[in-house]
C-alpha cells in the first residue's frame, strides 16, 4: 500500500480480524454462517457492509427448541430473540406475550429488567433457535445444549499502513457506520487509538447525537447534521495537525480546539479496541487522507454512506 497514492484497499490491507463463526445476512437474504476470523459482508440493510459485534452470553438453555425455564435478571436492558410462529410468555420480574412471525424471520423484544430477580419463558407453538442476553439489541444467535453460552467479542485491529496513516501529525479520518441497537450506547466508537489512554472518533451525548473526537486529554464535540437520524447512519470526520483539530458529523456544524494527540496510538481498531466495549452495527467505509481537510471540506465528506 502506497502511503502517498489514494486508493480502495482490500480488507486483509486494512485490519487484522478476530472472530468467531457469526451469522450474517447473505445478498439472497439467507442467513449464513462465516468461517472463524472471516469477515462478515451482510446484506441486512439492503446494502453490503461490514458487520461487528461484542461479547454475548445465551442465557437460554437447549436453545434450538425453548422449553420452560427461568432465567436471573441484570437490572439492566435484555432482549429475548427467537425464530418461528409460537409464542413466548414471560412471567415473573417482565409479563408478556412474544409471538413469532415466521420459522425464517427473528423476533426480537427488548425490555428492562430489575436486578435480583427472574423471568420465566413458557413456550407454545412452534419456538426455535431462542436467545435472551443481557443487551439492548440481538445480536448472532448463539447456540446453548445443558449451559449458557458465551461468545467473545469480533476485534478488528488496524494494519501497519492504515495505523502508519492515523498517526501522522497531519491526517483526516473519516467512519461512515450504522448501529445495530436502538438504546444508544455512548459513546459510540467507530475508530480507536491506544496509548496508554483512549483515543477515539465517533459519537457520544444523549441519543449519540454529537460527533466525538478524544485525543487522550482534550474531548471535542460537534451537534450532528441533518444528514440522517443518528439510527440511519453516521458518517464522523476529523482532521488535524499541529495546530489542533476538526470535527464534523452528518454534515453539521465544524468545531474546532487547539489540542493535538499527547501520544501515538501503539494500535487502531475499528469499533473497540481490547478492552473496551464494542460499537456493535454495520460498517461501511474508512477513509484516511494523508492532510489536514479544510472545515468547508470537512462538511462535506462528514457524511453517512448512500
Amino acid at each position: 500500500m502506497d502511503l502517498g497514492v489514494m486508493r480502495e484497499a482490500t480488507f486483509a490491507e486494512w485490519f487484522s480480524l478476530t472472530a468467531g463463526g457469526y451469522n450474517y445476512i447473505a445478498q439472497d437474504g439467507s442467513e449464513q454462517t462465516a468461517a472463524p476470523n472471516i469477515p462478515r459482508q451482510d446484506w441486512t440493510n439492503g446494502v453490503r457492509q461490514f458487520k461487528l459485534n461484542g461479547s454475548t452470553t445465551n442465557l437460554l438453555l437447549n436453545s434450538a427448541t425453548l422449553a420452560t425455564q427461568s432465567v436471573s435478571t441484570s437490572g439492566n436492558i435484555m432482549t429475548l430473540s427467537f425464530y418461528g410462529t409460537g409464542t413466548v410468555t414471560l412471567s415473573g420480574a417482565v409479563t408478556a406475550a412474544v409471538t413469532g412471525t415466521s420459522a425464517t424471520s427473528r423476533t426480537t423484544y427488548s425490555m428492562a429488567t430489575p436486578g435480583g430477580s427472574s423471568i420465566t419463558f413458557t413456550p407454545s407453538g412452534t419456538v426455535t433457535r431462542a436467545q435472551f442476553e443481557a443487551q439492548a439489541f440481538a445480536s448472532p444467535y448463539v447456540g446453548t445444549g445443558g449451559g449458557v453460552v458465551a461468545r467473545p467479542a469480533e476485534v478488528a485491529q488496524m494494519a501497519t499502513v492504515p495505523t502508519a496513516l492515523l498517526n501522522r501529525t497531519t491526517v483526516t479520518a473519516v467512519a461512515r457506520m450504522r448501529p445495530q441497537f436502538t438504546v444508544p450506547e455512548f459513546p459510540y466508537r467507530a475508530l480507536i487509538g491506544t496509548a496508554g489512554t483512549y483515543q477515539r472518533i465517533g459519537t457520544s451525548g444523549a441519543n449519540n447525537s454529537l460527533a466525538q473526537a478524544y485525543d487522550g486529554k482534550a474531548d471535542l464535540t460537534a451537534t450532528l447534521g441533518s444528514g440522517g437520524a443518528w439510527m440511519a447512519g453516521v458518517g464522523v470526520a476529523c482532521a488535524w495537525d499541529a495546530a489542533g483539530k476538526s470535527l464534523c458529523g452528518n454534515g453539521g456544524t465544524v468545531t474546532s480546539d487547539t489540542a493535538i494527540p499527547h501520544a501515538w496510538a501503539t494500535s487502531w481498531y475499528l469499533g473497540t479496541g481490547t478492552a473496551a466495549n464494542t460499537a456493535d452495527g454495520w460498517y461501511d467505509e474508512v477513509v484516511i487522507y494523508p492532510f489536514r481537510a479544510s472545515d468547508a471540506a470537512l462538511a462535506q465528506i462528514a457524511s453517512k454512506y448512500p
